[in-house]
């Protein structure tokens, strides 16, 4: 929803998609590890890309195809990436209804 309130028509959505989607992915570490980096917030630590909901799916995917993890091990990071992506989904509403669902004057 966040690029559909940007793009004009399906073509440039789909532009905008691939062009947002594979940096992204580069971010979550599908590809490769990510080195450390933490950032202090009111005396809590964590890394910037714990920000990212597909971070956490990507933790909780390779714990459990991996490592061979339960439902118990992962709960933590399925549920992170359920708030975020709450927060993202709503952005996106706000985002779509400020920018689509005006009315033209």
């Amino acid at each position: 929803m966040i690029i559909a309130s940007f793009a004009k028509n399906d073509r440039q959505a789909a532009n905008l998609g691939t062009l947002i989607v594979v940096p992204i992915s580069f971010l979550v570490g599908a590809f490769f590890p990510l080195p450390q980096v933490f950032i202090s917030v009111l005396g809590h630590s964590f890394q910037v890309y714990e920000l990212i909901p597909w971070t956490h799916t990507l933790n909780a995917l390779r714990g459990v195809l991996l490592y061979g993890e339960g439902l118990n091990a992962v709960a933590f990071q399925i549920e992170l990436s359920i708030i975020l992506t709450v927060i993202l989904f709503a952005v996106g509403v706000f985002l779509y209804s400020r920018t689509r669902l005006r009315a033209d004057n």
